[in-house]
């Protein structure tokens, strides 16, 4: 028997991924109504896991700090904050990527919590609490799903295949960065293969990429290391968009 705080996820995936094929319709009725429902199913899931869960977690399993509970915390805040982030009124092409890329390292951070979920809270509950209490909680996390506002049924349509992985490297290492995840070293290595008088300052710039990945226990430093490196890639391409002016391509 499992906890049931899994089973909310589909939903919320869902809700994510409706909302990414609508912000770029800049229809921001529409996009307030989804976003609010992703809101709602957000904040219930949370409060529940927090309230219900957590303590218990807390109190009754030892596990490393990659899976202890201040860590689930930690991924509530940030998925608040990219949510509370994410504007309805967004009109402009500048400020579409801007959400767009707001929703990328939802879907990331989201994908990483439901894996440290899987990992440590959902196994070591179900073999550390009696099975009524799981009973209960399937229960409770099964009627908060189902209070929850719901979208309307042609906003339920299948979602378009996803696009295909960008084949800039530069491009490819910065959506590895906004997911939290660290570049592909063979993307890294592309990014410094630029010709003089490029070369040393793409290979410098790759070098303070390199040293900002790695996972980190302090999740606040590795979010601080990911925007930084964010930053980095940035200026990277800008140099590599020089690089190729200047070999006329």
């Amino acid at each position: 028997m499992t906890t049931g705080c899994l089973d909310a996820h589909p939903g919320l995936e869902r809700v994510l991924s409706l909302l990414r094929r609508v912000v770029p319709e800049r229809d921001p009725v529409r996009t307030a109504a989804v976003l609010d429902v992703l809101r709602a199913r957000l904040l219930a899931h949370m409060q529940l896991e927090e309230d219900e869960l957590l303590p218990i977690y807390a109190e009754r399993l030892h596990p490393p700090p990659n899976g202890a509970a201040d860590m689930f915390r930690a991924d509530h805040e940030r998925l608040v904050r990219l949510v509370e982030s994410i504007s309805p009124e967004a009109t402009t092409a500048e400020e579409v990527l801007t959400q767009a890329e707001v929703l990328t390292r939802f879907a990331g951070t989201l994908e990483h919590h439901d894996a440290r979920e899987r990992r440590w809270l959902d196994p070591g509950l179900s073999a550390h609490v009696e099975p009524a209490v799981l009973a209960e909680w399937q229960h409770r996390f099964a009627a908060a799903d189902a209070a929850q506002p719901t979208l309307p049924e042609e906003d339920l349509r299948p979602a378009p295949q996803p696009p295909p992985p960008p084949t800039d490297p530069v491009e490819a290492c910065r959506l590895a960065v906004a997911c939290d995840r660290d570049p592909n070293p063979a993307d890294l290595d592309a990014c410094a293969a630029l010709q003089e008088p490029f070369a040393e300052k793409a290979r410098a710039l790759v070098t303070r990429v390199r040293s900002l990945g790695g996972d980190q226990t302090d999740l606040a430093h590795q979010r601080d290391r990911r925007a930084a490196a964010h930053d980095v890639l940035w200026r990277l391409r800008g140099l590599v968009h020089a690089a190729r002016l200047a070999a006329g391509m």
